[in-house]
């Protein structure tokens, strides 16, 4: 509907502001990144990869790595190279990532995304704050892909004490398909990038991966549907369609209820983004919605 066309063209947009401060022989990069979402709403770009790098003519040097804080900041400090080659100091720009060492949001050929910054030339003394802006594109929306996958890590290592091994997520896929998991990465489709839901419950498949909580078989489902009987309307008998249809009823709600319990326990309702952090599994993409305290079942096949 229109809704959904208006969201999609809008997008995410990025933001990153910093300054360069000299003391001495060293310099110092600070700043913060926050992310627009499609209301427009401004939030904290948290936990993304920061490289401050020295242009060069032959290789560039990554002078310092870091990640940014829970309120979106970051800082790094290095000593200047004030060298002939330099020709009186480092050209510095800041590049940043949509990963951390949980989640990593790439394309779909398995690149890197990544957000720049023009380059200072010979860093002498320090400068006023700078300003680069991400507009909506598919580098934006993989920036709150992550956003919303940290949600996920941080949940279990909240309950385990273990922090996730580093999972890869690929965006964007074809809207043709689904979302979906595959036991080595998540392919996200082009039009759930803002869907927080759909993208923790497939985030929520990895997790049962990890820790051998399912015997999914896989194959067609639909939130209000028994799987038994569409199996047994497709010609299984009863037995297999039970045995098949409650295993992937386990797997599909299991996920749908971890997606929703992370951002609870994460309290991401307080960061107003749409449809995220509450107890309604929200499609944003497919423009709809269910309240999963008050959902009537429709029996042990149904997800």
């Amino acid at each position: 509907n229109s809704t959904k066309l208006a969201r999609s063209v809008q997008g995410t947009s990025v933001y990153i502001s910093y300054k360069i401060t000299a003391s001495g022989s060293n310099l110092t990069v600070s700043g913060i990144l926050t992310w627009k979402d499609i209301n427009g709403t401004s939030h904290a770009l948290k936990q993304a990869k920061i490289e401050v790098v020295d242009e060069d003519v032959m290789f560039d040097d990554i002078v310092g790595t870091t990640y940014t804080s829970s309120n979106g900041t970051f800082s790094v400090t290095f000593p200047n190279q004030t060298d002939s080659s330099e020709n009186g100091g480092c050209d510095i720009f800041v590049r940043a990532y949509p990963a951390s060492t949980n989640i990593a949001v790439k394309t779909t050929a398995n690149g890197n995304y990544s957000l720049y910054t023009p380059t200072i030339q010979d860093v002498t003394e320090s400068t006023e704050t700078m300003y680069q802006v991400l507009k909506p594109c598919n580098t934006a929306n993989a920036f709150q892909i992550h956003q919303a996958g940290i949600v996920g890590a941080q949940y279990v290592e909240s309950l385990s004490g273990t922090a996730p091994e580093l999972l890869n997520f690929r965006y964007p896929y074809s809207d043709s398909g689904s979302s979906n998991y595959n036991n080595f990465y998540v392919s996200i489709k082009a039009s759930h990038y803002y869907s927080w839901d759909a993208i923790l419950h497939e985030y929520g498949h990895y997790i049962q991966d990890v820790y051998n909580i399912e015997n999914n078989p896989g194959g067609t489902h639909i939130i209000d549907d028994n799987i038994i009987d569409t199996l047994v309307s497709e010609g299984a008998s009863l037995e297999k369609a039970k045995d098949k249809g409650c295993r992937l009823a386990w797997a599909e709600g299991w996920a749908t209820y971890f997606s929703l319990s992370a951002q609870l326990h994460q309290n991401v309702a307080s960061l107003g983004v749409p449809g995220a952090g509450d107890a309604t599994y929200h499609d944003m993409a497919e423009d709809w919605a269910r309240d999963c305290e008050s959902y009537t079942g429709h029996g042990e096949g149904n997800e």
